[in-house]
């Protein structure tokens, strides 16, 4: 009977050991779920940071394939993370299926200690049938004594008697007392079982009283399980709607912003506009100073002296040699601070270039990034699917027992 109660009470505290084992393990994984959930939502948003910035880049088709790979990416990413949560929700099926079974394949702990009381109560009953049983035997055994006792007054003598009774009884006092004192020690081993059943089974209702019971355990883990589940879907919802919002912000500033080709274009025409229009303007100016010397060298042939020529011309060009001398030194000054600003923009540009990454080095630390984020969600998944085979294999076991 001890050895039974004994295994009884380790196989139910085996039992609750394994549940909490097993709700321990899924909830951790859980929470490794929800942390990478939590990182992706955190690379998405420093990929639109990134993204927001702009840059240079050699090659427009290279540029759009690039880009059109990484929203396949993405959405291939949104296809996993949608057969992740079906795959979290058979898990979470699974599990309550097989804590069902569980409580319909074994007894309750009230039903397994009202059996215990029973079976205790049905053996102190008989042991106290098989008591009276032997009292009375006892009695009817001293009663005949007794009746031998008169009847051998009358017969030999008293060592022939005790040799005929040793004789008839089988056995001898000695015999006797070691068979008495072994009734007691068993009685007392008895008296000593029943105490210590008694004080199990007080302890076993105190403890009961003091915890849950296997029904509001499984309705607290079922509950957490569900808020979590819950909690998963909408932030995998948040993250489709960021990549919605991050895929239309993408469209809207490819439409908003020239590309890359279409700027270099402009910048190169109007750095060649400028230049021909320099051109032009330097061989206008050549032109009229070759118009200039003829023209003074005609009024030479054909005017009176060199001073009345000079005052004529001065004075037909309206101008003096001092004013035409500023003039000069002034559209060179003009000259010296245009080429001043343009290398001044070109300097910005190439320091612009050398602080900023280009289109291909943030188009590959984007795919690599995308990348490695894959490769450890597929990772996490194959350790949640071990993970969840073990917790079968355990509620196998379980069933089992």
């Amino acid at each position: 009977i001890e050895s039974l109660d004994q295994k009884e009470i380790e196989l139910h505290q085996t039992q609750l050991r394994l549940i909490r084992e097993q709700t321990s393990t899924f909830i951790r994984d859980l929470n490794a779920l929800r942390q990478e959930v939590g990182g992706i939502k955190q690379k998405t948003v420093a990929i639109e940071h990134s993204l927001g910035l702009g840059g240079l880049g050699d090659s427009r088709t290279s540029m759009i394939e690039r880009l059109s790979s990484v929203e396949s990416f993405a959405a291939e990413s949104a296809k996993m993370h949608d057969l992740h949560s079906r795959d979290l929700k058979a898990v979470q099926d699974v599990h309550s299926r097989a804590m069902d079974s569980l409580k319909e394949a074994h007894a309750t702990i009230p039903e397994r200690v009202e059996y215990i009381e029973k079976l205790l109560g049905d053996s102190a009953d008989r042991h106290a049938r098989e008591l009276k049983a032997l009292k009375d035997a006892h009695d009817k055994h001293i009663e005949n004594l007794s009746d031998l006792h008169r009847a051998a007054v009358h017969h030999a003598t008293l060592p022939e008697r005790i040799d005929f009774l040793e004789q008839a009884l089988g056995t001898s006092a000695d015999k006797h007392w070691r068979e008495i004192e072994a009734l007691k020690a068993a009685h007392a081993k008895h008296d000593a079982a029943h105490g210590k059943y008694a004080s199990e089974l007080e302890a076993l209702k105190a403890a009961h009283q003091r915890h849950a019971t296997v029904s509001e355990r499984l309705d607290y883990v079922e509950k957490l399980l569900g808020d979590s589940a819950d909690k998963h879907a909408k932030e995998i919802q948040a993250v489709k709607e960021m990549h919605t919002k991050h895929s239309s912000d993408l469209a809207s500033m490819k439409l908003h912003h020239a590309s890359l080709p279409e700027r270099m274009d402009y910048i190169e025409k109007a750095f060649g506009d400028s230049a021909d229009k320099h051109n032009k303007a330097l061989m206008a100016l050549q032109t009229a100073h070759d118009k200039h010397a003829k023209g003074l060298a005609d009024a030479l042939d054909t005017h009176a002296t060199m001073g009345e020529r000079m005052r004529y011309v001065e004075k037909l060009l309206g101008d003096s040699a001092d004013k035409h001398a500023k003039e000069l030194k002034a559209l060179k000054a003009a000259h010296e601070k245009h080429a001043g600003d343009t290398s001044r923009d070109l300097a910005d540009l190439k320091a612009l270039h050398s602080h900023h990454a280009s289109i291909p080095e943030r188009m590959d630390y984007l795919e690599s990034l995308l990348g490695d984020s894959a490769d450890k969600h597929s990772t996490e998944l194959a350790q949640l699917r071990d993970a969840h085979g073990k917790h079968a294999q355990d509620l196998q076991s379980l069933k089992g027992i």
